[in-house]
């Protein structure tokens, strides 16, 4: 538009930690202890370069969305790659340590720090009426996670209109339509400023204040162009 429990494997391993957003900080959970009669499970070792004992981590409360999550992991053969998936934004940006877009509908890192994939599916933007969103978006942060492995690191061209929009409308059986329109349009605030070029005259409307210079004057900043704030438009309605 941008660490997972798996039954798949039939049995969860017992040194696998589920992670939930407590004030914006990260604070792992031990399960409860399996029966002895259950025996441990150790993940194969990873393409990815991890170690055999990554472990993964999820933080996935909706159910149609771990569902989906299961089986396109198992159907991209990730089960033995280190993960942790979310579905929380501000957990998502805990672990990668930067800010995303709010607008995004998921998003997919490798942090070599961590040796793991780092996968978000952001349910707050996804359009949950249309019945394939979720599914084309868990499928498209998969796919990247996929071809992140194997070695393609390209990044999309356009959403919706690019190689992975037909891989993944072939895949889930939605139309390229649908896969455009999967998420919920994000709302725009009105521009509040205008800032003039001094230069070239140019005007140029902002939502906030700050320094820039004029692109169509110089390709790179410039303090000769350096956008002059001319008024104020919140301010002028609030008076009138």
């Amino acid at each position: 538009m941008r660490c997972t429990e798996m039954i798949v494997a039939r049995r969860t391993p017992r040194n696998v930690q589920s992670w939930h957003v407590q004030q914006d900080r990260l604070s792992f959970q031990t399960p409860m202890k399996r029966k002895p009669s259950q025996p441990r499970q150790s993940f194969p070792a990873s393409t990815s370069g991890a170690p055999a004992s990554a472990y993964r981590v999820q933080d996935i409360e909706d159910g149609e969305t771990f569902g989906l999550v299961e089986r396109y992991l198992w159907h991209f053969q990730l089960d033995s790659e280190p993960l942790r998936i979310t579905t929380n934004r501000r957990a998502f940006e805990t672990m990668l340590g930067r800010r995303v877009g709010a607008a995004i509908g998921g998003a997919y890192v490798y942090h070599p720090r961590l040796h793991s994939h780092l996968v978000l599916i952001n349910l707050e933007r996804i359009d949950r009426s249309k019945p394939r969103s979720l599914e084309i978006v868990v499928v498209e942060e998969l796919m990247h996670m996929r071809d992140w492995i194997d070695g393609d690191r390209r990044r999309h061209a356009k959403h919706g209109y690019d190689r992975i929009a037909l891989r993944v409308a072939d895949l889930t059986g939605a139309s390229l339509e649908d896969v455009r329109t999967c998420l919920i349009p994000p709302k725009t605030r009105p521009a509040r400023y205008v800032y003039r070029c001094p230069g070239c005259q140019r005007t140029v409307n902002r939502k906030r204040t700050g320094v820039w210079s004029c692109g169509s004057c110089a390709p790179t900043f410039d303090r000769r162009y350096v956008l002059r704030l001319e008024c104020d438009l919140l301010a002028e309605k609030s008076q009138a």
